[in-house]
C-alpha cells in the first residue's frame, strides 16, 4: 500500500489474528478469510486464485480493495 494512503481500522471488525484485510474507501477490516468463503461464493472463488507476489499487503495480510 502506498505510504500516503491512510486507512481507518474498524474497531468492531479488526481482529488481531485475522488473516485478510478488506478496504472500502478509507475504512479497513481485518477479518477471517474462511468465514467469508463459507458465506460468500464470490469470496470463496476469490480465495482460490493464486496470489501474485506484487499483491498489496497491510500488516502482513493480503489487502483486498473493494
Amino acid at each position: 500500500m502506498a505510504q500516503n494512503d491512510t486507512v481507518d481500522r474498524c474497531p468492531d471488525l479488526w481482529f488481531d489474528d485475522g488473516n485478510i484485510i478488506l478496504k472500502a474507501g478509507t475504512m479497513a477490516f481485518r477479518v477471517y478469510s474462511g468465514i467469508l468463503a463459507r458465506h460468500s461464493v464470490l469470496f470463496k472463488s476469490l480465495f482460490t486464485l493464486p496470489q501474485l507476489p506484487k499483491d498489496e499487503t497491510l500488516d502482513g495480510c493480503p489487502l483486498v480493495t473493494l
